[in-house]
């Protein structure tokens, strides 16, 4: 059955016409996307909190200057659940620019009048450097992800918690980023 997919409620439906899926021509990771419900961010530099404050006698570059672009929206068979990917062009923990590519998948927990908090996961993987004279090499990430969002303005705040243990010291330095970012 050519053109079938059972992505959705368990039942086959027919994919959906190249034109409606957001971002068309583009591999979408979210088959059960509601283009209905896309919007778009820009993203504003990070701030990091590192646990362990230096690497070899230095500390970590914690206000990552740079701009990154957000797609999301709500999945159809998931009632409050909303999927989105992310690309950032920032500043690493060293200071070096660095591309970040990631995926958030929320929930939607407590709505407060035009506030919408959400938790979830982001998986992703960047293009940065390890330590201060390290070359870029591709490095994935997962944590735990919280969003709030004032629906009327667009404006959201979203930080991630990315537990790592330095390869060279054994040490463990998880990672708290916040961003902001706004809708168009």
């Amino acid at each position: 059955m050519a053109g079938l997919s059972a992505f959705g409620s368990g039942s086959a439906t027919a994919a959906p016409p190249l034109g409606e899926i957001p971002g068309a021509g583009i591999a979408w990771p979210f088959p059960d996307f509601d283009s209905g419900t896309a919007r778009s961010a820009v993203l504003g530099p990070a701030l990091s909190y590192h646990q362990q404050r230096t690497h070899a006698k230095q500390p970590y570059n914690e206000q990552n200057r740079g701009i990154g672009f957000e797609r999301r929206g709500l999945l159809r068979s998931a009632d409050r659940w909303e999927a989105g990917i992310r690309a950032n062009f920032l500043e690493d923990s060293f200071a070096k620019p660095a591309l970040f590519l990631d995926t958030q998948l929320t929930h939607s927990m407590l709505r407060l009048g035009d506030t919408d908090s959400r938790i979830g996961l982001t998986l992703g993987a960047a293009y940065k450097t390890s330590g201060w004279e390290d070359e870029r090499d591709w490095v994935g990430y997962a944590g735990p992800t919280l969003v709030i969002r004032h629906r009327p303005s667009g404006l959201s705040l979203s930080t991630v918690y990315v537990y790592r243990r330095n390869a060279s010291t054994d040490k463990v330095n998880g990672v708290f980023t916040l961003q902001a970012g706004l809708d168009f």
